[in-house]
C-alpha cells in the first residue's frame, strides 16, 4: 500500500497491475525450469532450434502482444521454423504430462522419436511442377475397356 500511495496518481493502476503479478515467474523463468527438469529430452527437442528459449519467448511475445520490432529484428519464428518450434513445445508438454503421470520409457521414447523423425518443408521453396497434370476422360462413344 505504501508504494501505491507514494506513486503518482496517473501510474497507480499500472503499478497495481505490476505488483499483482510480481510474485509470478516470467515465461523465461518457467521455460528454464522446464528445460532443467527434463534435460535429456530437452536436449533432443531443442537441438534443431538455435537459441530455443529466446526464440520461443520472442515468438510468444510477438504473437500475443504484436510487437512488430521483434519481427523486424528477426527474433520471431515464422514459417517452417514456427512449425518446428510449436512441435517441440508440444512434444515437451506431452513428456511433462507423461512424467507427471509417472509414465516413463517407451511412451516418452516414442514422443521423442516422432519429433526427431518429423520433417518440415516450406511450400515457398518447392520446385515448380515440370508439367501440368492432365486428366484424360473417355469419350461416351468409346467402347474400349480400361487397361488393367
Amino acid at each position: 500500500k505504501a508504494i501505491l500511495q507514494a506513486a503518482p496518481k496517473e501510474n497507480c493502476n499500472w503499478l497495481n497491475d505490476k505488483l499483482g503479478f510480481s510474485n509470478l515467474k516470467t515465461l523465461a523463468q518457467r521455460l528454464d525450469d522446464i528445460l532443467k527438469e527434463h534435460p535429456e529430452e530437452a536436449k533432443q527437442l531443442i537441438a534443431k532450434i538455435p537459441d530455443f528459449a529466446a526464440k520461443l519467448r520472442y515468438t510468444r511475445n510477438y504473437y500475443t502482444h504484436y510487437t512488430p520490432e521483434l519481427l523486424q529484428k528477426g527474433k520471431v519464428a515464422k514459417g517452417p521454423e514456427l512449425i518446428l518450434l510449436t512441435s517441440a513445445m508440444e512434444a515437451l508438454l506431452q513428456i511433462c504430462l507423461l512424467k507427471e503421470l509417472e509414465i516413463h520409457g517407451e511412451p516418452i521414447a516414442r514422443v521423442l522419436q516422432n519429433f526427431t523423425d518429423m520433417e518440415v518443408k516450406s511450400l515457398d521453396s518447392a520446385p515448380p511442377c515440370a508439367s501440368p497434370l492432365v486428366v484424360e476422360q473417355d469419350s461416351p462413344s468409346s467402347n474400349s475397356s480400361p487397361s488393367q
